[in-house]
């Protein structure tokens, strides 16, 4: 399902995938997933490691060879990604199974909204492209874009959010994206040591994903998850020590990408997150000057190309906006059926793609999105559920940012879907739990058996209790 829209099911792509899982190292892969869905179904707490999975085998879901996604191609990275790379799709698909498994577990709590209206208007938006490539001569396309776009809004946008019921398991989510930032930051330091040139794309790094705006991306909406856990006073001190070192290190790898719009998400989403809390902003900003001294030290070559490629003044996206509004021009109504992977903004892509039909959607979602941030935003009395409104208003902003250059609202099972999807889940509970006659500051009864975050935290999710 990770872009599978762009490829025909071919005898030879089922040829190809039966060969690579054959493989001593597709047997092993095989067998952990196994292992994993067992663990899912006996230990419930193993959702959030499938979880953590899932979000690190979607940034495999492109390759390198310009922006289209080739089975039989295997990614230009070293051993083991190289594996991982090359099965990515049958992989996602197994783990995003996992995943429905777990969220048609009975749970014990009723939700009572638990599917964000944001959610559905994406669909809506995603769902009336895939029906005019249908429309334009692209049949696989529509029909398979729909049919996974539906899958995802069931799955992600319905189950992840089903998942949670009080701040517990918010911050077991926001451990997942943290654990997945870890292991992405740890992938890409081995692709480093391994073989350099493989981690860099025009002396910008890109880690395991496909290039370096992504990778930018990728780390900049994940930070806010690790601001949480390190900013909420309930946790140990190691605990916010730990993912507090997680979130700098992500922070440093974003400045290697070069990437203004991660730059640009990254502080945004920081600067609202901390919008309450001046002092806590000044501490952050200081701590994350200082890492970046500690990287200039020993990298300044390499951090003087990002630098440049920060604070560069060209305009690289305009063309490719005029060259695609001119699809809009020509069919205004419903626009023209075109490739949006190359138009680099999702406002754009709409417009050009669905015409006003697809902007009228658009601008619904929209209003759903800003509106649902400016009342969170605008509660005085979260109680304990105020880390998790900072995450939940900062990360919706932080996607109007990234959608506006990239165009990502249209995309498939990517990380940033994963990312959306997790910020709509706990945008949702917080949103419910606002508006419960019940005062909010008043803790709710932990009925999930999960470890509360004022002790002995769950590091990963699965039973094992540290300080962390």
């Amino acid at each position: 399902m990770y872009a599978i829209a762009q490829q025909s099911f071919s005898g030879n792509v089922i040829q190809y995938y039966l060969q690579r899982l054959s493989t001593p190292s597709g047997v092993m892969l095989v067998v952990a997933m196994v292992m994993l869905a067992t663990a899912v179904l006996a230990v419930d707490r193993f959702k959030w490691v499938a979880l953590t999975i899932s979000i690190f085998l979607s940034t495999f879901a492109y390759n390198r060879s310009g922006g289209t996604v080739d089975l039989v191609d295997v990614v230009a990275l070293p051993a083991p990604f190289s594996v991982i790379a090359s099965l990515t799709q049958p992989l996602g698909v197994a783990c995003l199974l996992i995943i429905a498994i777990a969220s048609m577990k009975p749970m014990p709590w009723q939700r009572l909204h638990a599917v964000h209206p944001v959610a559905i208007g994406t669909f809506a938006i995603q769902a009336l492209i895939a029906l005019r490539q249908l429309a334009g001569g692209l049949p696989e396309r529509g029909i398979v874009g729909v049919a996974i776009y539906g899958s995802v809004l069931l799955i992600l946008g319905a189950g992840l959010s089903r998942w949670l019921y009080d701040e517990v398991q918010i911050r077991s989510m926001a451990r997942a994206v943290s654990w997945f930032s870890l292991i992405f930051c740890v992938s890409t330091v081995l692709v480093l040591v391994i073989d350099r040139d493989a981690a860099f794309v025009s002396n910008r790094l890109t880690g395991v994903a496909d290039n370096p705006q992504r990778t930018g991306i990728i780390l900049a909406l994940a930070f806010p998850f690790c601001l949480l856990l390190a900013a909420d006073r309930g946790n140990s001190f190691n605990s916010r020590l730990f993912h507090a070192i997680v979130g700098g290190a992500a922070a440093t790898f974003l400045v290697f990408t070069g990437s203004r719009t991660a730059v640009l998400t990254l502080v945004v989403g920081t600067s609202v997150f901390f919008r309450r809390r001046f002092g806590a902003l000044a501490a952050t900003g200081a701590v994350l000057f200082v890492i970046f001294l500690a990287v200039l030290s020993v990298a300044e070559k390499d951090l003087a190309t990002a630098r440049d490629n920060v604070f560069r003044t060209n305009n690289t996206r305009s063309d490719g906006w005029m060259a695609a509004m001119q699809y809009f021009y020509d069919s205004p109504l419903i626009g023209t059926s075109m490739d949006g992977n190359a138009v680099e903004s999702s406002y754009v892509c709409v417009a050009a793609q669905s015409g006003l039909v697809g902007l009228s959607a658009l601008a619904i979602t929209m209003f759903l999105l800003f509106r649902s941030a400016f009342r969170l935003s605008r509660h005085r009395n979260p109680g304990p559920y105020g880390p998790a409104v900072d995450l939940a208003v900062a990360s919706m902003v932080q996607f109007t940012v990234v959608w506006a250059f990239e165009a990502y609202l249209i995309a498939l099972v990517t990380n940033t879907v994963f990312m959306l999807y997790c910020t709509l889940a706990i945008a949702a509970l917080v949103t419910e739990r606002m508006n419960t006659a019940s005062d909010p500051a008043l803790p709710l009864e932990d009925r999930s058996g999960e470890s509360s975050y004022g002790h002995a935290a769950d590091l990963t999710g699965i039973g094992l209790r540290s300080q962390l």
